[in-house]
């Protein structure tokens, strides 16, 4: 996915890959850095006493090199791998709502991409914050609350917590 993404993102661009660069990508996934924000941020939810779990669209040995740097490990991952899918479908979220055991009116779901994780969150009636780094200028409604990055993730988190539950969406 990701070499075919680079060559038809390359395309569209008129940039012509250099023989042998379209994997460039997925030969350096280990080193792409994380945002500064996120180590602080994911970390005051943990020290809050929340879980912290990845739904990923990576397959189990990408999302290795992923969390060999990453700031802190999650209590649960979910890949592509693992479900058979990618979202926006729902088996990374079904899978994960088996496996934690928790109910989806105590889930908060936390992500950057509105089509790969804040729609299909609405969609399985979950509460969820979109991280709209780019102001890509989707549809806001998508999501319980927007946020421009995480640094606000768990001061956002914690006005959630005893929200209701947002009605399922189609």
């Amino acid at each position: 996915m990701l070499t075919a993404g680079l060559e038809l993102g390359a395309r569209k661009i008129g940039l012509a890959l250099a023989k042998g660069q379209a994997d460039a990508i997925v030969r350096n996934w280990g080193e792409l850095p994380f945002y500064g924000d996120v180590a602080a941020g994911l970390g005051a939810l943990r020290d809050a006493g929340w879980k912290l779990a990845m739904l990923t669209n990576c397959d189990n040995d990408l999302f290795a090199k992923t969390l060999a740097k990453f700031p802190l490990k999650p209590d649960l991952v979910v890949t592509a791998e693992m479900v058979g899918s990618y979202k926006p479908e729902l088996g990374h979220f079904k899978r994960f709502e088996q496996e934690s055991c928790v109910e989806r009116n105590n889930w908060i779901h936390a992500a950057y991409s509105w089509f790969h994780d804040s729609a299909p969150a609405r969609r399985m009636g979950v509460k969820r914050i979109w991280v709209d780094r780019d102001k890509t200028g989707h549809d806001p409604a998508a999501a319980t609350r927007v946020l421009p990055d995480v640094t606000g993730l768990p001061k956002a988190v914690s006005k959630l917590r005893d929200a209701p539950a947002p009605d399922l969406q189609p």
